[in-house]
């Protein structure tokens, strides 16, 4: 590895006249290795700060509310009394709450 790292740099050098310090510079960018390395050092912390997080645990709360308003004809259901015919409106509020660990 340091040889295949040592040829390259002269050759390097040799071919665009930078110089040795410039080279090296550039092999520790652009090397492959050091590139994976630093990326398994991220995901190393990604997945310890995972790890913090799932102690804590998980919890859910959902709410839901729901208004009807609608118009309808007891025709069957309604009293003698109410022989207009008209439709009774109606109004209804449904609100519900879950709570989840």
């Amino acid at each position: 590895m340091l040889r295949l790292f040592l040829i390259y740099s002269f050759t390097v050098v040799l071919s665009f006249g930078i110089s040795l310090r410039s080279c090296i510079s550039y092999a520790l960018k652009n090397a492959t290795p050091i590139k994976q390395s630093r990326t398994d050092i991220e995901i190393s912390n990604l997945n310890h700060k995972i790890q913090k997080v799932s102690q804590f645990g998980e919890i859910n709360l959902v709410a839901d509310y729901n208004h009807y308003n609608g118009v309808r004809t007891l025709g069957a259901l309604t009293p003698s009394v109410m022989q207009s015919g008209e439709p009774i409106a109606e109004s209804k509020d449904i609100f519900s709450v879950g709570f989840g660990l």
